[in-house]
This record gives C-alpha cells, structure tokens and sequence, in this order.
C-alpha cells in the first residue's frame, strides 16, 4: 500500500488538472474556429470596440461612440451572368436619409478608352451600424470627384444622428485622425483606424477621370471596403472622404497610405449634385502627347 500524497502535492496535481482542463477547452474552441464550425450568419457577430481612449489629442473612445452609428455600410449589386457583390463605406449627412460614399463604391465602368461607360450598379442597399439594410438609390454622382450621394428611406428605420462635414483648413501634418468604417466587408463594420495627417494637397488620379484631386495623404490602414469612410478630426468633425490607398507604379497597393478627398471639395460637390446631379470642375492644364515620326507636320 503506497504512502499517502502529501497535501503540497495533492493541490499541485489538482491544480494541473484544473489547467489541463482549460487549455484543453481553449484548444477546442480554437479548432472549431478555425475548422469554420464558429462563422456563419447563425454565429455571434464581433462587436467593434474602440482600440484606445486618447491618441495624440485624440480621444478615440469619444469620437468612436459618437460618430460610429452615423457611418453605414454600402452594399452594391450587378446583374447579369456575371452578377457580383461589392461593398463599402458611406456616412449620413443629414436627417432625411441622404448618405455619402465614393462614387466607385456604386458605380461601375464597362469597356475601355473612349468606349468606356460608368454606370450605377444594379441594386444598392445601406445596411445601419444595427444591422437595418435599407434599399437605397443614388441621388447624384460625380466620377470626376468620387463622390456619390445616395437616398434612403428615412421611414425605413431609426436613423441616427448624422455627421457633419467640418474644415480640413486646420489640418496639418502630423495631426491625429480617425477614420470609422467597413474593411473587407461588413461583418467588419464599426471598425475604428487610428492615424495622422502624413502629407496636404497630394495630387492623385482618380479612376475613370481626368480630375487632379488636391488629396489628404493618411497614415493609417486601408483596406477593400473602406471608401467612402469618414476621416475625422479630432474634434470628431468630417474633414475628408477616404476614397484610395497608394499604388505603386507595378499596379501594387502601398502599405499604410491612403488619401482622401478634402471636406471643402465633397461639400461643393454635394453641393452640385443637389442642385441639379451634375458637378462642373472648372480646370486649366496641358495635355501631353509622344509624337512620333509619321505624325510631324
């Protein structure tokens, strides 16, 4: 007959079954995740949380908490045989419905060269920060821009607060930023990026246009379905509209760079498609072209 365990030993080994236990219950949840038995519509969504309270002046908790139910993601359609579904972010901007997002969000281009057409996708719908998704139709938008206005039904749900457009003039480099929006989708929505102004009046191509845009350059992460986000202020103002990441000259996206388009120039654009849906830029440039030989005069 074997001596009885002492007590010390007695409560290590209980303590090792206890831990045993728990790492072994951690391990299966992490495979029932990865094997996919946790996804699915039926599964608990991931609720976006604030990643930090004050960044560089910044409070980041308060901006999110107060702007996040403004910013909606936009869900866009095409049919046909080659029917798809593409996504991004949009923001309300006024209580009777009306939602901003990039034009390139809903819009989309068939053909090339001087054959190409833009044309607004086949269904649009704006899903709310409570998971509401409501119909919507595109008011006016401007490809030379990339600004969209799109319309909702403000009888459809309880609409939030809406968000305001505010003045970049205050920016500088180097200011904190926040950018609330719907990376990779929307099972993503209500995610809160933090970063800084990293460059002013940066002149980006739009696609599908000619305009120069005097961009925002951001330091701060970018991904599919985060055009058409807010980048806020510190004060938690609208002070741009994100609508590209940086691309290098091969065709590949720069990492941590995105731009966004100046609040003064989505609100004159707003302005413009509520006027009458058409937006006029005046501009002056040169156009350049190679000459070769057989053309010379």
């Amino acid at each position: 007959m074997s001596a009885p365990m002492p007590l010390r030993r007695r409560l290590r080994a209980a303590l090792g079954l206890v831990l045993a236990a728990v790492l072994g219950g951690v391990v299966a949840l992490a495979g029932a995740s990865a094997s996919g038995l946790l996804d699915g519509d039926d599964a608990p969504q991931p609720v976006a949380r604030p990643v930090a309270t004050a960044v560089g002046g910044l409070d980041a908790a308060g901006i999110w908490q107060a702007s996040s139910p403004g910013v909606v993601t936009v869900v866009a359609r095409s049919g046909g045989a080659d029917a798809r579904a593409f996504t991004g972010t949009g923001f309300l901007i006024s209580a009777t419905g009306e939602v901003v997002t990039a034009a390139h969000v809903v819009m989309a281009s068939t053909g090339s060269g001087d054959a190409a057409v833009v044309r607004p996708l086949d269904e649009l719908f704006v899903r709310l920060a409570d998971g509401d998704q409501i119909p919507a139709t595109i008011r006016g938008a401007d490809v030379e821009s990339d600004v969209a206005l799109l319309a909702i039904d403000p009888a459809a749900a309880e609409l939030p607060a809406p968000l305001a457009l505010g003045d970049e003039g205050e920016l500088a480099v180097g200011s904190p930023i926040a950018v609330i929006g719907s990376p990779l989708g929307a099972r993503q929505a209500g995610t809160l990026s933090l970063g800084a102004v990293a460059g002013l009046r940066r002149r980006i191509e739009l696609e599908d246009s000619v305009f120069r845009a005097p961009a925002i350059q951001l330091d701060v992460a970018v991904n599919p379905g985060s055009s058409g986000s807010p980048v806020l202020d510190a004060g938690g103002a609208v002070v741009g509209l994100l609508v590209q990441s940086a691309v290098n000259g091969d065709g590949s996206s720069g990492q941590g760079i995105g731009y966004a388009l100046p609040a003064s120039l989505v609100a004159r654009a707003l302005e413009d498609i509520r006027a009458g849906g058409t937006v006029r830029w005046p501009w002056l440039g040169v156009t350049l072209r190679e000459v070769v030989p057989g053309m010379q005069a």
